[in-house]
C-alpha cells in the first residue's frame, strides 16, 4: 500500500509555493497545461550529454538558491525513510517541480482526456550516465510531494505489477495482465510525501471536473542506490 507520509509543515509549504510563482518566467512549458521547473531527465536528456549537464548546471544553481531549506529537508526525510546514507547526485537535476494547469477552454479539455497521462514504470536512470558508480538498478525509488492541489483533490493511481512481472511478457500476455489487476488510488495531501517503489506501475490521477483557477504543483524525483548511497535525482 502506498500512502502519504508527513512531509512540510503548513508555512513552508506556502512560503514554497510563493517562490515557485516568484520563478514563474523559469517555468518550462512543455504544453499549455504542464510545466516543469527544474530540468528532468525524462524530458530533457539527450544524446549530447555535455548539453544536458549545461542546462542541469543552470536550473540546480537556481533551484538550490531559492529551495535550500527543501533540499535539506528532503534528503533528512528521505534519509529516514531509507535508513541509509543519502546524497544529491552532481551530475544529474536536482528533484524539480511539475506543474499542471486547468484547461481554460473547451479545446484544451478536449486535449486533456484526448491524451490521459501515462501508465508507466519510472525508467529514467536508464537514461542517465552513472560512470564508474555501481549503480543498483534493481532498486529504484520514486517520490512525489505536494505542494498545491486541485480543488478536487488529486492522487496517484497504481497497480500490484511490477517492473519485473512486466518486462518479458508479450504485448498479449501484458495486456491480460493490466486487465487481471485491480487498480489501487492514493489521494495526495498538500504538504505530504508519497515515497514508492519506482518499479510499481503507476499513473497520475486526473479529475473529472476543474476550476479554471486549480493548479497541480508536485515536487518530483527518483533515487538509485550506488556505491552503498541512495542518489537522489530527477
Amino acid at each position: 500500500m502506498i500512502e502519504p507520509i508527513d512531509f512540510l509543515k503548513e508555512a513552508q509549504r506556502l512560503d514554497i509555493l510563493e517562490k515557485i510563482y516568484q520563478l514563474r518566467p523559469h517555468w518550462q512549458m512543455r504544453n499549455p497545461m504542464f510545466g516543469t521547473l527544474g530540468t528532468a531527465l525524462y524530458l530533457d536528456a539527450s544524446p549530447n550529454f555535455d548539453e544536458y549537464r549545461n542546462k542541469v548546471r543552470n536550473t540546480n544553481a537556481m533551484l538550490h538558491e531559492n529551495f535550500s531549506f527543501l533540499y535539506d529537508h528532503l534528503k533528512e526525510t528521505l534519509q529516514k525513510t531509507l535508513q541509509e546514507d543519502v546524497a544529491y547526485e552532481e551530475t544529474l537535476a536536482l528533484p524539480g517541480f511539475h506543474i499542471f494547469l486547468a484547461p481554460q477552454n473547451n479545446i484544451q479539455l478536449a486535449l486533456m482526456k484526448q491524451t490521459p497521462p501515462s501508465i508507466h514504470f519510472d525508467l529514467q536512470f536508464l537514461q542517465a550516465n552513472w560512470g564508474n558508480k555501481q549503480a543498483e538498478t534493481s532498486r529504484p525509488v520514486s517520490f512525489t510531494a505536494s505542494i498545491k492541489l486541485p480543488s478536487g483533490g488529486g492522487g496517484l493511481n497504481y497497480w500490484d505489477i511490477t517492473y519485473n512481472d512486466y518486462k518479458n511478457l508479450s504485448i498479449v500476455e501484458r495486456d491480460k495482465l493490466f486487465n487481471f489487476k485491480e487498480r489501487h488510488y492514493c489521494p495526495y495531501q498538500e504538504g505530504k510525501i508519497v515515497i514508492h517503489d519506482g518499479f510499481t506501475l503507476h499513473q497520475i490521477a486526473v479529475l473529472d471536473e476543474y476550476k479554471t483557477d486549480d493548479v497541480r504543483i508536485t515536487l518530483q524525483g527518483h533515487a538509485i542506490r550506488c556505491d552503498q548511497t541512495w542518489k537522489i535525482y530527477w
